[in-house]
């Protein structure tokens, strides 16, 4: 599936924002605080850990809305730091998704 605005083709790839620097995965987070640094240690490509950033949020939130057990501090964090994570890399176009 090709993804117009952060794909590899794209009019802003998301692998631009996120260069390989040498830095140990701790600096790396601290310079961008994205879960996307963690993309080339599971084997994927940026765009593909996008992906799949996407279906666990969706994922998650589905099931906390589902699950009332699910509805806790800890849950919320998680999404939060999915939604974090693309943010970062994202720029100027994530200003435009409402």
């Amino acid at each position: 599936m090709k993804n117009s605005l952060y794909g590899n083709d794209g009019l802003l790839p998301a692998r631009w924002q996120l260069p390989y620097s040498g830095k140990t995965l701790n600096e790396q987070l601290l310079s961008s605080p994205t879960l996307l640094w963690l993309g080339p240690r599971l084997g994927l490509d940026t765009h593909t850990a996008m992906e799949l950033l996407c279906l666990i949020g969706a994922a998650l939130s589905l099931a906390a809305m589902l699950v009332e057990a699910l509805r806790d501090s800890m849950v919320f964090f998680c999404l939060w730091a999915l939604y974090l994570s693309m943010y970062q890399v994202s720029q100027v176009f994530l200003y435009f998704q409402w």
